[in-house]
C-alpha cells in the first residue's frame, strides 16, 4: 500500500514540476565540506516561483566524532493558501556525516502524506509531501516539517559541515500555484 501511495505522490509531484517547471537561483554554491570554524552569514538558496513565498530553515547543531545530532528543517513563513506539496533535497558531506534517520515534524498534520529517501553515497536526503483530504492536511502554520538525524563519523576533523538545499525541487500551495522557497543553510559543528 505504501508503494502505491508513494507512486501516486511521485506522479503528482512530476505533474506539478512539469506544469510549473523549476527555475532556481543560488545565492551561494555551498559544498558540504569541513573547514576551519569561522563566522559566516548563513547562505541562502532561492527556488523561484510565481505565487507566494516560504522561508525554509535548515537547523544547526554540534557534536563530536561518533555522536548523533538531530537537525530540524522548519518552515518559518507560510503563504496565504498554505503549503500543499513539496519535493526537495538536502545535501551534506558523506566524508563527515551519515544520515541515519528522518522523522516528520510537528507542522505536518499527517505522516501518511510525507516520504523521504536517504542516499549516503551521494550525500542527499530527498523529501516528498503531498497533502490529501482536500487540502485539510496542508502545512498551514510555521513549524518543523522534518527532523534529520546525522551520525558524525569517528574520524571527522573539527570544523563545520554544511547542510544545505541542492536547489532542485518545487513547492506548491493548495491551489497548485508554485511557491518561492527560500532556504537558509544549516550545519553541524564538529567539536
Amino acid at each position: 500500500m505504501k508503494k502505491i501511495l508513494l507512486g501516486i505522490v511521485i506522479i503528482i509531484c512530476i505533474c506539478v514540476i512539469t506544469i510549473f517547471g523549476v527555475n532556481y537561483m543560488s545565492a551561494s554554491e555551498t559544498a558540504a565540506k569541513v573547514s576551519d570554524v569561522t563566522v559566516n552569514q548563513a547562505a541562502t538558496t532561492v527556488i523561484q516561483a510565481s505565487g507566494g513565498e516560504s522561508e525554509i530553515e535548515i537547523g544547526s547543531g554540534n557534536g563530536t566524532g561518533g555522536s548523533t545530532v538531530t537537525i530540524p528543517v522548519s518552515v518559518n513563513t507560510v503563504p496565504e493558501k498554505a503549503i500543499g506539496s513539496f519535493n526537495f533535497n538536502i545535501k551534506y558531506d558523506t566524508g563527515i556525516l551519515e544520515a541515519i534517520e528522518v522523522k516528520p515534524g510537528s507542522a505536518l498534520v499527517s505522516d501518511a502524506d510525507f516520504d523521504y529517501t536517504i542516499n549516503n553515497e551521494t550525500g542527499t536526503v530527498t523529501f516528498l509531501f503531498a497533502c490529501s483530504n482536500n487540502g485539510k492536511d496542508s502545512v498551514t502554520k510555521p513549524g518543523v516539517i522534518t527532523n534529520i538525524s546525522f551520525k558524525i563519523k569517528e574520524n571527522a576533523k573539527k570544523g563545520v559541515a554544511a547542510i544545505a538545499s541542492d536547489t532542485t525541487g518545487a513547492f506548491g500551495d493548495t491551489a497548485f500555484n508554485r511557491i518561492n522557497a527560500v532556504f537558509k543553510e544549516g550545519g553541524i559543528k564538529v567539536d
